[in-house]
């Protein structure tokens, strides 16, 4: 081998080369870590739209087993005449009760009691909210389960 053979050889990489590869590796760890980041977010909404599933099917079965009250009870099927808790971080809203006169649910009691039993179409809802030190539970918009049951008379 000659002198300036051996010379080229022995010369390493340059400073571009080496930004080239440092560049490289760069996107690769950014696309990684917001790869990581995104699978992060999505494992927390999943796992709050499970908790308020589970939520709304508990409070279901909660009024459910309160059974049917008449109009003029005091009850309105909510949490807490139920005997309903919502978990950590959920909140549920009033229950809208509607009441079957013959031919549709409405809102008011129906004016004669029809022959049989009767009939009351119980929305409940059960979403997630922001508490904060000066303020009450108030709804975020991320999760919010709704459930229409009717509950019949004895």
């Amino acid at each position: 081998m000659t002198a300036s053979h051996r010379a080229r050889d022995q010369r390493g990489e340059t400073l571009v080369e080496i930004l080239v590869a440092v560049s490289i590796l760069a996107l690769a760890a950014t696309a990684l870590l917001g790869a990581l980041g995104t699978v992060t977010s999505a494992s927390a909404l999943h796992r709050g739209q499970a908790t308020a599933e589970t939520a709304i099917r508990s409070y279901a079965e909660a009024v459910k087993a309160a059974g049917y009250r008449d109009c003029g009870a005091p009850g309105s099927y909510s949490a807490q005449d139920v005997g309903f808790v919502p978990p950590p971080g959920f909140d549920t809203s009033t229950p809208a009760v509607s009441y079957w006169d013959g031919s549709a649910f409405g809102p008011g009691c129906p004016a004669t009691a029809a022959s049989g039993p009767q009939l009351q179409m119980v929305t409940l809802e059960v979403h997630s909210c922001v508490t904060g030190a000066s303020r009450p539970c108030l709804p975020d918009g991320r999760q919010s389960e709704t459930v229409a049951l009717t509950v019949r008379s004895p």
